[in-house]
């Protein structure tokens, strides 16, 4: 009787382990589908609208007036798809899928360098290892103390360039900063709002004619924690 029970038990918890395993098999390649009509190439710019998101990056897109709040350099390191960004904790690599399923949306657009500027794709992307490191700017300055996302592509094509302008820089006075006054002040921790600083926008990137748009997903629905189950797996490894 005993041995029964243990045995009817035991098939129990591997039916119901194997039912939750295909679940979650299912779900994870559910949000990579529609990610793998995207095929990477080293140098790419990706840029991607995160939902939901703190007040930083709300700060960004009222302030820019897009939906774009952050962006990244596509490279490989050891044969793996990952993004060089800035983020909160510093420059530093991400796997490429751990990016793209950030928010609670898939969301995001891939940018190439038109024609002959193709040339400096792969220098680019060697031009970000140089700032891997580095502490995040929340001031949104163009110095290299400290850099910002978009900070970062810019000077990644500058550096492969020798002194060449990927985007527009802008004022930020110029931006639509007046009804975010209060966030700006907050993030900058002065009286005076930064109005003469110079800044690079991720929607400024998007608008450069040195890059073209060659992917865009918009909007691709997937669980929250989908990401955090296939980190957690360690098939992706890195960050």
């Amino acid at each position: 009787m005993a041995k029964s029970l243990i045995l009817r038990t035991a098939l129990a918890c591997i039916a119901l382990t194997a039912g939750f395993t295909a679940w979650i098999g299912w779900a994870i390649v559910d949000a990579y589908q529609p990610i793998a009509r995207y095929q990477p190439q080293v140098g790419d710019v990706l840029v991607q609208t995160i939902t939901p998101c703190g007040r930083l990056l709300r700060t960004v897109k009222g302030v820019t007036q897009s939906k774009w709040c952050h962006c990244g350099v596509v490279t490989q390191i050891n044969g793996r798809w990952v993004v060089c960004e800035a983020v909160g904790d510093g420059v530093r690599h991400t796997p490429l899928i751990i990016f793209l399923l950030r928010g609670d949306e898939i969301d995001f657009a891939a940018y190439r360098l038109t024609g002959e500027l193709q040339a400096y794709a792969t220098q680019m992307a060697e031009c970000c290892e140089t700032y891997v490191g580095r502490p995040y700017d929340i001031q949104y300055e163009l110095d290299d103390e400290k850099i910002y996302c978009s900070e970062l592509v810019y000077k990644a094509y500058r550096d492969a360039t020798d002194g060449g302008d990927l985007a527009d820089v802008q004022r930020f006075g110029d931006l639509n900063w007046r009804q975010f006054k209060d966030d700006i002040a907050h993030f900058h921790g002065d009286e005076d709002l930064p109005l003469d600083r110079e800044v690079v926008t991720p929607a400024a990137l998007t608008r450069s004619p040195r890059l073209e748009k060659i992917f865009e997903l918009q909007k691709a629905v997937h669980w929250q924690w989908t990401r955090a189950f296939v980190k957690w797996l360690g098939m992706l490894g890195g960050n």
